[in-house]
């Protein structure tokens, strides 16, 4: 199956809304406002023949659609210089992130305002009740929610790459690796970008980030994009994109 493991709730190996420090090599606090830390995953226990830390960013320029100014023109290894891609080096599970700072695309800059205030508030409730929520779901009387109203924190973890606007839109070179079965009962082909020297990464996982966003039904148009983060344990090189509903 395509899916691989869905989780609804911090699990061994499995860390939403991370420390900044724990995410990024220096300036951390300052990183963090422009490429936000939605969750960590330790290789080692989802995968026989990885070992490390990668981290799921989303870039807040992803929100304003300028990720040509931020991102691709700036950019210091070529993963990045293809559009709707970001690739950062892993040292010691953590990011050294090649990206010049940005003051505009901070999460304190007056237009990010509405998403700021929904990370805070997301993160809150993931505190208060171990789960994130449809932003439309209701507790009951004694505080508690339904476990049907909970959201997906990652899914696809240690599954396939299927087919999609990410790769089909990609200027960054994509190979086919064979096929796999979804959630329908479809055959899909499985896709994965490759390195400087042709080799295919590795995926990692997907999780959709507006489940880290909405926290009430006003959010809704905050960012709608999936992230799907790939690794190469060669280089030590973490490789995301975002797929948009």
């Amino acid at each position: 199956m395509a899916n691989g493991l869905t989780f609804f709730t911090a699990q061994p190996g499995f860390i939403p809304f991370p420390a900044a420090t724990e995410v990024f090599t220096e300036q951390a606090e300052q990183y963090t406002e422009q490429f936000i830390p939605l969750a960590t995953v330790q290789l080692e226990q989802f995968f026989d023949d990885l070992h490390g830390t990668v981290h799921f960013l989303l870039p807040t320029s992803i929100s304003v659609d300028e990720q040509a100014q931020q991102i691709h023109q700036l950019a210091q290894n070529s993963y990045s210089k293809h559009d709707y891609w970001l690739a950062c080096q892993v040292v010691d599970g953590r990011y050294q992130m090649s990206l010049p700072l940005q003051a505009e695309y901070a999460l304190s800059q007056p237009r990010f305002q509405p998403l700021a205030a929904a990370l805070q508030q997301r993160r809150a409730h993931l505190l208060a009740t171990g789960a994130l929520h449809h932003p439309w779901a209701k507790p009951n009387k004694i505080g508690h929610y339904q476990d049907g109203d909970r959201v997906e924190l990652i899914s696809q973890l240690a599954g396939h790459s299927v087919f999609g606007n990410w790769s089909s839109c990609s200027s960054l070179p994509i190979k086919q690796c064979g096929s796999a079965i979804d959630e329908d009962g479809d055959e899909m082909p499985i896709e994965l970008p490759l390195t400087d020297d042709g080799r295919p990464f590795v995926f990692i996982g997907r999780v959709t980030s507006y489940h880290y966003l909405h926290h009430t039904p006003d959010d809704i148009g905050l960012v709608e994009a999936d992230i799907l983060l790939f690794y190469d344990p060669i280089s030590h090189m973490a490789l995301s994109t975002f797929e948009f509903s």
